[in-house]
């Protein structure tokens, strides 16, 4: 896995945060200090482009508290990788572009590392944040035990 999304995947895993959601995520959402992120916008891959909006409900609007393992990972990559201004975007492709899905499966050969993983076939960047996902990671045994 590229260190550049070891983050994004890690956030999404232990947040619940939508693709979208993460993808809008900029430096002035994240309290650091509190191990929260403020989720108050998407983007959303249209055919006209990129396009930065409200999230699908009113109820998406939220603040989200992050385990420390998430806490960690955000913290590194947000000294390592994200803009110091606080409107950069949190999680960006190379050279500081938007996220868009068709490019984060080819740079971390998503296929290639979700069968390296284990994961079962048919699994998808949004099944990381469910219940049923969550479930297993609870159930998983800790690395090298």
């Amino acid at each position: 896995m590229p260190p550049r999304y070891v983050a994004l995947i890690t956030v999404a895993a232990f947040s619940g945060l939508r693709w979208g959601e993460l993808a809008a995520l900029r430096r002035c959402d994240v309290d650091a200090q509190a191990g929260t992120v403020r989720v108050p916008r998407k983007l959303a891959a249209l055919k006209s482009g990129l396009e930065f909006g409200s999230p699908k409900s009113a109820a998406g609007i939220r603040v989200v508290a992050l385990p420390a393992m998430a806490r960690q990972a955000l913290t590194r990559h947000l000294a390592d990788f994200t803009g110091a201004g606080p409107e950069a975007l949190v999680f960006t492709a190379d050279k500081d572009m938007p996220l868009r899905t068709g490019n984060f499966r080819r740079a971390v050969k998503w296929s290639k590392a979700l069968a390296d993983a284990g994961m079962p076939a048919g699994f998808h960047f949004h099944d990381l944040g469910t219940p049923e996902t969550a479930s297993r990671r609870r159930a998983a045994p800790a690395p090298g035990s």
